[in-house]
């Protein structure tokens, strides 16, 4: 888990009830008719070593790695050749330095240098940056770290952030805090969608802990709770669209009921979203709680389209994944691996 930055100042939180929306929104019991197993092959050129979080992240032609403990924080390859382009991010408190840097998978693009733009949250400082990465690489530094428009709350996790939203996740009281710039108004959507028993109030923000991606296209919000095998859509009101349901909740339902503190066969779900556009790609632990330190996993990729209907889904080689990034020029995905002793950034292709 992320370390808590405390927020200041104050907003207008617009609460939409919980039960209204529960029972607006369609809960779809889907299942997979497709799969297939993927190999992965190191990646020799790449070698990460952090005793901290990993994570990655695919820009056009770019495979950003950002450790979370120690300098530099990035690393920039090319997805080409895999060859090392820039290692950037001194630790400090400066204009351009960092405590700790979580790449987000949301990414622009600057038309004036035809480069992509990455975007980065360093969670200790409370801050965020848009970093242009040809620049960066040429040596030329000319992005801002900025503190992001602020709750009451503690924010663990920026999802999205451009001119227009920010959305990210409080430690507690709620799934996603939405912030919409144009008309100054926040919202903080509780804990959705409710099941049909009682999780223990302090268990909520761990079991409900969302990975999130974002369509601003179509304003749409994906996400997943941490230990309920589902994906829930949300609009840019915090409004539950629909609820599409991968593994039953009853099935670990006496372990929820009890709370966190007794998990152990209860399986970490989907733990990472990332997208193409046209799809999400869901990185799915699918272990139990006590055998997280084991050698061996069930990890998959689950693919969705943005009604929540699944696509595919793509079980893994049995490595203990930690952190994924889809390629879509290249067409693989891109995973780390913190059990291999020198190469430890796994490719996996896709057909």
């Amino acid at each position: 888990m992320r370390i808590f930055m405390k927020q200041s100042i104050g907003f207008t939180i617009f609460f939409t009830t919980a039960l209204f929306l529960f029972s607006c929104s369609n809960n779809n019991q889907i299942e997979f008719s497709s799969g297939q197993r993927l190999a992965g092959a190191l990646v020799e050129e790449i070698s990460v070593f952090s005793r901290g979080n990993v994570y990655l992240t695919v820009a056009d032609t770019f495979l950003v790695v950002a450790t979370s403990d120690h300098e530099p924080f990035l690393r920039i390859y090319s997805t080409n050749t895999h060859k090392l382009l820039k290692e950037y991010g001194k630790e400090g408190r400066g204009p351009r330095e960092f405590l700790s840097v979580t790449p987000l998978h949301q990414t622009g693009y600057d038309t004036e240098n035809d480069s992509p733009i990455l975007h980065v949250h360093d969670f200790k400082r409370n801050k965020i940056a848009s970093i242009n990465l040809k620049k960066l690489i040429e040596g030329e530094e000319n992005f801002s770290l900025e503190t992001p428009p602020q709750s009451s709350n503690y924010l663990t996790f920026v999802h999205y952030w451009d001119e227009d939203y920010l959305i990210a996740t409080p430690s507690a009281g709620g799934n996603l805090f939405i912030k919409d710039f144009e008309t100054s108004q926040s919202v903080l959507i509780p804990y959705l969608p409710k099941v049909e028993f009682a999780i223990p109030d302090n268990s909520l923000s761990t079991v409900y802990r969302p990975a999130v991606a974002v369509n601003k296209a179509k304003e749409i919000i994906a996400a997943t709770p941490l230990y309920l095998g589902e994906i829930n859509f949300f609009d840019f009101e915090g409004n539950l669209i629909t609820t599409s349901i991968f593994e039953s909740r009853e099935a670990h339902k006496e372990e929820l009921e009890i709370g966190i503190s007794h998990f152990n066969d209860i399986k970490q779900q989907i733990v990472e979203l990332d997208t193409n556009g046209d799809y999400i790609y869901g990185l799915n632990y699918n272990t139990s709680v006590k055998d997280n330190n084991a050698d061996t996993w069930n990890a998959k990729v689950q693919v969705f389209d943005w009604e929540g209907n699944p696509v595919i889904e793509y079980p893994l080689d049995g490595r203990p994944i930690l952190s994924f990034a889809v390629d879509k020029i290249h067409n693989r995905i891109y995973a780390y691996d913190p059990t291999e002793e020198e190469h430890n950034i796994v490719a996996f292709e896709l057909n």
